[in-house]
């Protein structure tokens, strides 16, 4: 008479060990899990729920139509057959009070048929392993007085219960612990398993303890395969992305294809064009040398797009199988051998089927090392020396599955003879309980909050056990690296002086040696090494700044030609986006042009010169600057300097005495050097329109309600106002007030509302902080809070009374 064990699917490969070892695995004797044992004709659940589902198609349903079209609906309603024959129920007993009941009653009845009820086989003696089994496996295995073995159990000699602070610490503290005590046999069960494999194996990776809990090859594969299935069912461009992301054509560019796609807005149906968007324009050279890399690519992806589209459905799934076959050296037995037990039966209306069967090709690794990591709900079949249960919070222990959908628990409660779900609870209840008395070795834990601080309650039960044991909480030991030695990285001043100097002198632009201050490594990157993080070319503001300042240019007619031509040449041409931005972009020019030229006709300077290119080494010590000034001002005694922003700003005396604004400034030092004038002024212009605060109405006591009678446009105006310094007193050179900061209009003639500044006091500050930035940088310092500079913080930039 042959011999059958029933145990779960985890334990299976255990149990048999466990016979051998105990010389009980004879001939004839065999360890599987309860469908296989008394369901062997329905052994093929996939195509079970292909043939139930296609069958259910047939008939008219009102109330369930739209939700038997998803897998999960299908697998429900199978389980509830299977689960309504363990206890020896009919279907004679469903209920069909409601029109819902009815029609789940005609979807359960008519695929009745195909499920054959588990049958024992009198040829065959039956024992079964009840850890794990589920409350109608039981109940069947004891209808039929199948006898069950023994379970083994272990009554701690220890039990700790610990806490920390989150999971990655809790597993961090597990790690150190096995280290610390010198543990090698050991089993971690963990609730969720699936989801914690990844945090877990990077966890123990960083103490030597290599856990390979999941084959990421096939991971890997299965991603690829179907991001080709996604591509000729969805034929979107954000499917083409993921493929081209997931890389199974083996191309060279990924990056740099899908920056193009994404750039130019290439859709599904641009796609099989050709991808001549990019032009070889002056100053956007590199999106065009993109399109030269990734020619090829291209042509690989525009012609398997081709032969996929033209494809029916199976032979999409061929295809995609082929397709990886060429092109990968990854093991691709296991999507082989699914497709092969499967490919006969997927069609374009079970395709969600076929999602839903392809994810269940298994990514597991079997752990054979002396530390196992498990589910909660599987532990081993002998208890271990070492147990760590970790997690148990009170959302994950007990963790009781619940009934959802249309077959939920107001609906199984409702058929005659159902167990309650009382009953069914115990039965899971009891079934996790193992984890108390399964180990010599127990240690219970949970952490206390998530990574966002939110907290956690510890597991009832748990705590219940605890306390009966007279278990004190404590805390994970966790060791950290707290006296961590503080490295200030420096580089040795010889070297600094090969690799900054150029003809005795740093060599760079103002914004450079300003980036110097605020993060003096970034600078050693790009400067001396030569470095730059590559920077994708896109239409932000970096684009609308050179717009706005070519505008600029044209206002002043430098140049005729129209700053959007080229632009035009390097982004996608009828983009909805760009076109948004250039409405907006061409109303905020529209309001700032007008108001510049006004300004400048309210003076009696005139603009000399846009874009003012400089390259100067004999200014300040040690240093070459080189740049572009936006505008210079003259007339016959004075200059004027002028920077355009994106955005108003404003000089302040703390921040250029730090060295933080030292643009503006230097810009005047080389303009009055280069044009032999006094600087009467420097100033900023913000092209963009800042938002303006007011009330229509505001309410007092003693007034009521007052209406606010403001000027919105006289607001704007005093917004929009040039800002910086002047150096002088503004004479006859302006008639108002109303565009340059700081003037103020009375009856004797324009003046100043405060001091101006005085250039005699600026120039020698701005020289000690080039030099002291130079020694600096000259000096190998790397660390922004080791950077000196040597100004006075009482020293006013102002002219003395006296000098007025």
């Amino acid at each position: 008479m042959r011999k059958t064990y029933i145990t779960t699917s985890s334990l299976i490969d255990e149990f048999k060990q466990t016979l051998l070892q105990g010389n009980s695995y004879v001939m004839g004797t065999s360890v599987r899990n309860f469908d296989f044992t008394f369901n062997e004709a329905i052994l093929d659940q996939n195509a079970l729920e292909v043939t139930c589902f296609n069958m259910l198609q047939t008939l008219q349903f009102d109330k369930i139509a739209a939700v038997l079209k998803f897998p999960k609906t299908i697998q429900s309603l199978i389980a509830l057959i299977k689960e309504l024959d363990c206890y020896g129920i009919s279907l004679s007993a469903l209920p069909q009070k409601t029109p819902l009941q009815q029609e789940i009653a005609l979807a359960l009845e008519s695929i009745r048929p195909l499920i054959p009820a588990p049958q024992l086989k009198r040829s065959v003696q039956y024992q079964a392993v009840a850890a794990g089994l589920s409350y109608h496996h039981t109940f069947f295995l004891k209808r039929h007085d199948v006898p069950f073995i023994i379970q083994h159990t272990s009554k701690p000699s220890s039990i700790r219960f610990k806490v920390a602070l989150n999971i990655r610490s809790e597993i961090e503290a597990v790690a150190q612990d096995l280290l610390t005590h010198k543990i090698t046999d050991a089993v971690i069960a963990v609730p969720n398993l699936t989801a914690r494999k990844p945090l877990i194996e990077s966890v123990f990776a960083r103490y030597d303890l290599n856990l390979v809990l999941q084959d990421r090859t096939t991971t890997m594969v299965k991603s690829q395969y179907l991001s080709i299935i996604n591509v000729a069912q969805k034929r979107s461009i954000s499917a083409i992305i993921t493929l081209i992301e997931a890389n199974p054509l083996g191309l060279r560019y990924i990056d740099d294809l899908v920056y193009y796609i994404r750039h130019f807005e290439i859709d599904n149906t641009t796609i099989l064009e050709p991808f001549y968007y990019a032009h070889e324009i002056q100053g956007y050279e590199e999106i065009y040398r993109v399109r030269e890399r990734i020619a090829d690519d291209v042509a690989v992806l525009q012609a398997f797009l081709e032969n996929l589209l033209s494809l029916s459905y199976q032979d999409v799934i061929a295809f995609a199988y082929d397709t990886l076959y060429e092109n990968s050296t990854n093991d691709l037995s296991k999507i082989k051998a699914f497709l092969e037990s499967n490919y006969h039966l997927y069609a374009e209306s079970t395709h969600e089927f076929f999602l839903a069967h392809f994810d269940t090709i298994g990514t597991d690794i079997k752990s054979n090392g002396t530390i196992r990591v498990v589910d909660i709900k599987n532990l081993p079949l002998t208890p271990p020396d070492h147990l760590y249960v970790l997690d148990l919070s009170a959302k994950n222990f007990p963790a009781i599955p619940s009934r959802t959908g249309i077959l939920d628990e107001s609906y199984v409660g409702a058929i005659a003879g159902f167990p309650s779900l009382d009953v069914r609870t115990q039965h899971d209840l009891d079934n996790q309980a193992r984890i108390f008395n399964h180990a010599t070795h127990l240690t219970l834990s949970y952490n206390a909050a998530t990574y966002e601080g939110k907290s956690h309650e510890v597991s009832y039960p748990v705590a219940q056990f605890c306390d009966e044991n007279n278990i004190s909480l404590s805390s994970w030991n966790l060791i950290q690296v707290h006296d961590r030695e503080i490295s200030t990285r420096h580089l040795d001043p010889k070297i600094a002086s090969q690799v900054y100097l150029r003809d005795g002198a740093i060599v760079g632009s103002i914004s450079s040696f300003q980036m110097y201050l605020q993060d003096p490594y970034n600078f050693f990157i790009e400067r001396a090494l030569g470095l730059r993080e590559p920077e994708k070319f896109t239409f932000d503001a970096r684009i609308i700044g050179t717009i706005n300042h070519a505008l600029m240019e044209a206002t002043h007619n430098i140049t005729n030609q129209d700053p959007w031509t080229n632009i035009a040449a390097v982004f996608p041409k009828d983009s909805n986006r760009i076109a948004m931005i250039k409405r907006r972009n061409d109303a905020l020019m529209e309001l700032n042009i007008p108001l510049i030229l006004e300004s400048i006709a309210n003076t009696d300077f005139q603009v000399h010169a846009l874009e003012e290119r400089f390259s100067t080494h004999d200014l300040f010590e040690a240093v070459h600057l080189r740049g572009i000034i936006d505008r210079i001002d003259m007339n016959d005694s004075h200059l004027l300097v002028v920077d355009y922003k994106s955005s108003a700003l404003s000089l302040s005396q703390p921040a250029v005495k730090a060295g933080e604004q030292l643009q503006l400034l230097t810009y005047a030092m080389i303009a009055e050097r280069r044009y032999n004038k006094p600087v009467l002024g420097v100033f900023y212009f913000g092209f963009r329109n800042r938002n303006i605060n007011t009330n229509y109405a505001k309410y007092s006591f003693a007034q009521g309600i007052v209406v606010d009678d403001s000027d919105y446009e006289v607001l704007w105006m005093k917004d929009k106002k040039y800002s910086g310094w002047m150096f002088d007193r503004p004479g006859d050179h302006f008639d108002t007030d109303t565009f340059y900061g700081g003037l103020r209009m009375t009856k004797a003639g324009m003046s100043l509302w405060k001091r101006e500044f005085d250039m005699n006091k600026v120039r020698p500050l701005l020289t000690s902080i080039y030099k002291d930035l130079s020694t600096n940088i000259l000096n190998g310092i790397l660390d922004k809070d080791a950077i000196i500079i040597n100004s006075d913080p009482t020293l006013d930039l102002r002219k003395e009374d006296e000098d007025k």
